[in-house]
């Protein structure tokens, strides 16, 4: 399974859902709404080319909230 992918589905398991939702629109292509939930995660939004780093920021957070 896609890594990235399994990130995303960890990060709702554990209700961190506004950033798991601002990573799958960045994927989507979907920057607009991917604004929008990265604004509701508190989080700066950077674009499409920083969601590797993104996620492994979102696996850092799961280490310490799991």
């Amino acid at each position: 399974m896609d890594t990235k992918l399994i990130a995303v589905v960890e990060l709702l398991e554990r209700g961190v859902w506004e950033e798991a939702h601002g990573i799958v629109h960045t994927l989507e292509g979907d920057l607009e709404s991917a604004e929008h939930w990265y604004r509701n995660a508190k989080r700066t939004f950077r674009g499409p080319d920083a969601v590797r780093a993104e996620i492994a920021t979102a696996r850092e957070l799961l280490a310490r909230t799991g």
